[in-house]
């Protein structure tokens, strides 16, 4: 179950926080992060909300779209790039994001900016 809201195509974090990102301490996600929020996310009437793997993001995308690539069953799309909870064991500081423009993959740092979509379990 997909987290299709209006907050889906405005909610903005860091994977980590900018304190915790200086101090090299890449997968501390405590404090206001896309964690934290997705881990806080009350909707529905579901508590068990969390952010999804860069595989669940991909399974959303319709490659036969562009701008965006999000598959129509969302009421709530648009072309930004959304946080993954995947992050690379080598570079750490970076985690995926998956780009619904284009359907891209990329890796960003975690002391940045990006959309969330939250995911739970049915």
């Amino acid at each position: 179950m997909w987290q299709d809201n209006k907050e889906s195509k405005t909610t903005i974090k860091r994977w980590v926080t900018q304190v915790n990102y200086d101090a090299g301490d890449y997968n501390n996600t405590a404090g206001d992060t896309a964690t934290t929020y997705c881990n806080e996310l009350t909707l529905g009437g579901f508590n068990d909300w969390r952010l999804p793997t860069r595989k669940e993001l991909v399974g959303i995308i319709d490659y036969g779209k562009l701008d965006p690539t999000m598959s129509d069953v969302f009421t709530a799309q648009d072309s930004v790039e959304y946080w993954s909870s995947t992050s690379p064991i080598i570079y750490n500081n970076n985690a995926r994001i998956v780009n619904f423009y284009d359907g891209g993959e990329y890796y960003y740092e975690k002391s940045n900016d990006r959309y969330i979509r939250c995911v739970r379990n049915k």
